[in-house]
């Protein structure tokens, strides 16, 4: 019994990928002619610099490209020395300029050494090193990992820095492999090549900042998914729940690291839910018989179903966790969400902490130790 794809869906797909195609044309459009009325002298280049840089920037994208097919027909090593080799300036500019972190990174690095350093988070809190970091966890959760880096080595951001630069590397092989699933061997390389090349992404993954970090979790999590999706596993099978547990602690120290992972959950529920047995990729190591039957129709569906539900379980507790491992005051994730989201969108707060949402939050009893 064959499944075919419903006439809805397919319409809905060819809106969508129209709406996002016009989307990028307005905003390249909005961005060319703002640029060209509306250019700050002192800041930016005159048009004929505008002109030129877009042929450079044309002219990169082909050498990319080239070296993208040359690494797609060779073997996988060699783009793994490529990565190391242009990561190289990265390692040299954290040695030769030491930073001095400021704003969230100086949260992050001055709480990771007091905790690498032996001081209790009870302790911080009651000295107020903590401030409002109680509202949004995530920042204690940063600070955790970085203080395990440093109780290993020794507390610097040189250590950070170092280790973001080794999850970049990882994140473009994974990157290559994610890519190659959906698209061909040559897009995987070009993908992972531009993010490994973007000029600001490559200056601020040499920092201390938690993205780097961040993004590998959010990468290995889909990587498993896609392990998941792409093989017959039986239910009973050790290595399928193994797997598909490491797919939810994945995704799930990606949210604690940055909340904002909730939409990547969300989205891959949606690509689970509609879209999976119509990719070939998809059908990877099964015969065509067996991509024929409502079993296989069903078990990626409730795969999915089954990561959501174990990730949405994990989230509802996970301020229960908080104040176990940290024996502090935390609010609750809604709270931190709900201050996130207002402190972004507000135009009240000018992009600030909002004095009304602190206010009102009430702190929990003071867990003791």
């Amino acid at each position: 019994m064959r499944f075919k794809q419903s006439p809805i869906i397919t319409v809905s797909y060819i809106v969508v990928t129209i709406i996002a195609i016009l989307a990028i044309i307005w905003q390249l459009t909005g961005t060319i002619t703002g640029y060209l009325h509306n250019r700050l002298i002192t800041d930016f280049p005159d048009q004929n610099a505008l002109i030129l840089t877009t042929f450079l920037a044309s002219g990169c994208m082909l050498v990319i490209w080239a070296l993208s097919r040359f690494f797609a027909r060779h073997y996988g090593g060699w783009f793994l020395l490529f990565s190391i080799l242009i990561s190289i300036p990265k390692v040299i500019l954290a040695i030769r300029l030491p930073i001095h972190p400021v704003s969230d990174m100086y949260s992050y690095n001055v709480l990771a050494t007091s905790w690498a350093s032996g001081d209790s988070w009870q302790w911080m809190n009651h000295v107020g090193i903590l401030d409002l970091d109680s509202i949004s966890p995530h920042v204690l959760h940063i600070a955790t990992f970085d203080g395990f880096l440093f109780k290993l080595t020794t507390t610097t951001p040189l250590i950070t820095e170092g280790f973001n630069i080794i999850c970049v590397i990882l994140c473009a092989m994974l990157i290559v492999s994610l890519a190659q699933r959906f698209f061909t061997r040559t897009v995987g390389f070009f993908s992972a090549i531009i993010f490994l090349l973007m000029p600001n992404w490559y200056l601020y993954s040499s920092l201390i900042g938690v993205e780097p970090v961040w993004l590998l979790f959010q990468l290995l999590g889909l990587y498993f998914i896609i392990r998941i999706l792409t093989n017959d596993w039986q239910w009973t099978s050790l290595r399928f729940w193994g797997v598909l547990i490491l797919a939810v602690i994945c995704l799930f120290v990606a949210k604690e690291l940055r909340p904002l992972t909730l939409i990547i959950v969300i989205a891959v529920v949606i690509l689970g839910m509609f879209k999976v047995p119509i990719i070939p990729e998809f059908t990877g190591g099964l015969t065509p018989s067996q991509t024929h039957t409502r079993q296989y129709f069903w078990k990626p569906r409730l795969a999915i179903l089954l990561i959501f539900g174990l990730f949405f379980g994990l989230n509802q507790v996970s301020t229960t966790i908080d104040r176990s491992i940290y024996q502090v005051p935390i609010a609750n994730s809604s709270i931190g969400l709900k201050y996130t989201l207002a402190v972004g969108t507000d135009p009240k707060t000018h992009g600030m902490y909002s004095p009304q949402l602190i206010s009102s939050w009430k702190s929990p009893t003071t867990i003791t130790s």
